[in-house]
């Protein structure tokens, strides 16, 4: 409990000061059993094909696609109620953010060579958010996720500029940031496992690596909003 505490705390700093922070094994064994249980099988039965975001137009050439499921805890209510959700709210809490829950998403990017995220701000999605930070996103990693796999890239401070310039692509509605806009930042690779989980502010510029080879990368995120 003290190291969990430890951990909770130097969380909370990074975020406030860089924009995200990563917690180790945030999530017991038993609990990410349970959530694998349930969003593995939904993933198998609903992301191929249904949501699919073909980045191609906007990153490296790939044939793979990135598929992306929204409010898989509206289609299984089990999600809402497991230890793993539970776990996340409280962490919260004990970090001293009074949130609450909005929306999730299951995200799959499918090798081989699966393309790069771009970079982008979750709050461009959004639509007249109460914070200026514009909440919160939890970013839970069912596979590992890295350099080879495709680990979460942060750029450093860069919740501080609010929201800047972003374009569409028409055809998949995903946004990225121009050109012009793009902040001047130190790029931070993450390395993460099944139990880690990696916090950012919606205005917290961030992206995802290319995954190289065969693999796949399974990934659960939730949105927060703050509360008054």
């Amino acid at each position: 409990m003290e190291l969990m505490n430890q951990k909770l705390q130097n969380a909370a700093c990074s975020l406030d000061r860089h924009g995200y922070c990563c917690i180790n094994a945030a999530i017991p064994h038993t609990a990410v059993r349970e959530l694998v249980g349930l969003l593995v099988p939904l993933a198998k039965r609903e992301l191929r094909p249904p949501l699919r975001i073909d980045l191609r137009h906007i990153s490296s050439p790939s044939t793979s696609p990135i598929y992306q499921l929204n409010r898989p805890s509206e289609i299984n209510p089990h999600i809402k109620a497991s230890a793993a959700f539970q776990e996340i709210r409280n962490m919260l809490e004990m970090m001293h953010l009074s949130c609450h829950f909005v929306s999730d998403a299951l995200i799959l990017k499918d090798g081989p060579h699966a393309p790069a995220t771009p970079w982008h701000q979750d709050v461009a999605y959004d639509t007249g958010p109460s914070d200026p930070r514009g909440g919160l996103t939890v970013w839970v990693p069912l596979d590992a996720a890295d350099r080879v796999t495709g680990g979460l890239r942060y750029l450093v401070d860069s919740h501080r500029d609010g929201l800047v310039r972003h374009l569409t692509a028409e055809a998949t509605k995903v946004r990225y940031i121009a050109d012009d806009t793009m902040p001047s930042s130190t790029v931070h690779e993450t390395t993460s496992r099944p139990g880690d989980l990696c916090i950012h502010w919606r205005t917290t510029v961030h992206g995802s690596a290319e995954v190289r080879g065969s693999h796949s990368r399974l990934a659960w995120s939730l949105g927060f909003e703050l509360r008054p």
